[in-house]
């Protein structure tokens, strides 16, 4: 491809989309519609459609993004989406080498110990939203920071034998998480109708459909929105369904849990040292790690 326009290379990024949707990538088609939405708009108001893409191009639409009022990290997905499309394509060049494409640590998202003991004895009884808002959130926490699209497609024979077995969807790597008395009566209290093959009741339909990724991002909306209420109520007003993986890591350093055990409970198989350290590692570390977090955090 000698000469790419921007006309074409958004029909190529249209076309990633669709790959990524038959393939029911869901959210990674999603990540592609964006993308495609945001380079088209910037493409038709600039009037760049026979434009060839270019490094100049490229930075144009990094500084259009910015002047919008985008945050680094969310101009840096537009990037990687864009890059991710030219690699695949095979394109020859690299018009990205000046824009950034990393990822940059932002406000802290772990909560402090008080606070966590203040959500977990907060009475919510009278409202059921935000009440499993707080399970849910507490859960998470309890299952050593799982993500709440792991919770939502939680299936009732994943829990067994005193033990949740899932795969993460992120990085695919399976998982194994001791069911401690807390987590257990958090099942108990909410589990999902006899009918539902879902541990709990916020996915109806079948797991990896389109429908049950449409659900389950309406899902996430409203737990992040509960989440907010539930945190103005305890003093934390940006409290969102990240700040419990963020919490459970950092009070597990805080008991000098070391970083291998750490990253082998999150499910960060990307890392490729830490993966071949963990590839023995006893599933009692991991289970003594989650239990020591729990107690200092009380919810055990």
């Amino acid at each position: 491809m000698k000469s790419l326009t921007t006309s074409r290379f958004l029909r190529l990024i249209k076309a990633r989309e669709k790959e990524k949707a038959a393939q029911s990538r869901y959210n990674t088609a999603c990540s592609y519609r964006a993308t495609y939405n945001s380079f088209s708009e910037f493409i038709s108001e600039k009037q760049y459609l026979r434009n060839k893409v270019n490094e100049t191009i490229i930075m144009e639409y990094s500084i259009w993004l910015k002047a919008r009022g985008l945050l680094k990290n969310t101009i840096s997905f537009y990037m990687r989406v864009l890059r991710a499309t030219w690699n695949a394509n095979k394109i020859p060049g690299n018009p990205f080498m000046n824009v950034f494409t990393g990822y940059e640590v932002t406000q802290k998202r772990s909560l402090e110990e008080d606070t966590v003991a203040k959500i977990g004895q907060t009475d919510f009884a009278s409202d059921k939203a935000l009440d499993f808002t707080k399970d849910l959130f507490l859960f998470s926490i309890g299952t050593c920071g799982m993500s709440f699209v792991d919770i939502a497609n939680l299936q009732k024979t994943d829990c067994k034998d005193g033990y949740i077995n899932y795969v993460r969807s992120k990085t695919g790597q399976s998982l194994r998480v001791k069911v401690e008395d807390g987590i257990l009566s958090i099942i108990s209290k909410w589990k999902a109708e006899e009918s539902s093959p879902y541990l709990f009741p916020i996915l109806t339909h079948l797991k990896g459909s389109e429908e049950a990724f449409r659900e389950y991002t309406s899902a996430l909306r409203s737990f992040n929105l509960n989440l907010k209420k539930l945190g103005s109520e305890v003093g934390c007003a940006t409290l969102s369904s990240y700040y419990a993986r963020h919490t459970w890591a950092t009070t597990a350093q805080n008991c000098l849990v070391p970083t291998s055990v750490i990253s082998s409970c999150l499910g960060h198989s990307n890392e490729n040292i830490t993966r071949v350290y963990l590839a023995g590692l006893r599933g009692e570390v991991m289970e003594d790690a989650n239990k020591r977090v729990l107690q200092r955090l009380k919810l055990n």
